[in-house]
């Protein structure tokens, strides 16, 4: 999002930031997709965050992804 909308560095985008890695981590793929950066901006806009099913996370995880 900071290149999306030239937003200067701060908390919070360095907490999003983190949030998208650890995603990555547990799941082992990107939570927003596409095939070209601004498909991926815009999906990242306009998503609902989608976490995959088939692995059981805890409900404080959960949460943590979410805020």
């Amino acid at each position: 999002p900071v290149a999306a909308h030239a937003f200067a560095p701060c908390l919070q985008l360095d907490m999003w930031a983190l949030g998208v890695c650890l995603y990555l981590w547990i799941f082992g793929e990107l939570p927003f997709k596409g095939n070209a950066p601004f498909v991926v901006y815009d999906a990242i806009r306009k998503q609902q965050l989608h976490m995959p099913t088939q692995l059981r996370i805890s409900n404080q995880l959960r949460d943590l992804l979410t805020k």
